[in-house]
């Protein structure tokens, strides 16, 4: 697989801002379900917004498609406690179920947004946003007549509430070994999330 990093541009507020050094790496991953294999996801983020208060931030325009191909973005270093993403357009997502029908998803997910307890050093290392959390869509096939197809969007009953799932189970890891995917260890330890448990 290729992986490309994508074209963005900063904007510093206020323009002293905290943001110095090289950017920071952040792979954008859709969680698995055991019983939805997920063959495409695009999402169109518009910016993504990195906070340590009400005063002091940065924010990133985000000038090209997220998918499963292209995935990867550079993030300003700095401390930061909140991360907020806003979208363009609908997340979409492609796949198939465990009994062979096809899946097709529309999310009108309009933004979303992490937070820590304290802010966190983004400074020459790595880290995975995880969407959602893993077998997030498994509960859709059982809702289903094992042959039908599966077309979730705004009308759908459903809708609403994956894009719940989205917005309160997604996190952000630590990728230690910057192998871009989240390993059980990795996994352990939060470093932002929605999901203050």
């Amino acid at each position: 697989m290729t992986f490309l990093f994508l074209s963005l541009g900063c904007r510093s507020i206020p323009s002293q801002g905290t943001s110095v050094g090289n950017p920071t790496e952040m792979t954008i991953l859709l969680a698995q379900s055991n019983e939805v294999e997920i063959d495409t996801f695009s999402i169109d983020f518009s910016e993504i917004s990195f906070e340590i208060n009400e005063d002091v931030s940065e924010v990133v325009d985000i000038e090209t498609l997220i998918d499963q191909n292209n995935h990867i973005i550079e993030v300003p270093s700095g401390e930061w406690k909140t991360i907020s993403f806003t979208l363009h357009s609908p997340l979409s997502i492609q796949g198939n179920t465990a009994t062979g029908s096809t899946i097709e998803l529309s999310l009108d997910l309009a933004e979303f947004f992490l937070i820590a307890e304290d802010p966190i050093l983004f400074k020459e290392n790595a880290f995975i946003l995880e969407l959602a959390e893993p077998n997030w869509l498994s509960h859709i096939n059982a809702q289903y007549d094992s042959t039908d197809d599966v077309v979730i969007d705004s009308e759908s009953i459903q809708h609403d509430s994956l894009i719940q799932e989205i917005q309160q189970k997604s996190s952000l890891f630590y990728d230690v070994d910057r192998d871009r995917q989240i390993s059980d260890e990795e996994r352990t330890e939060k470093v932002m999330s929605q999901d203050r448990e």
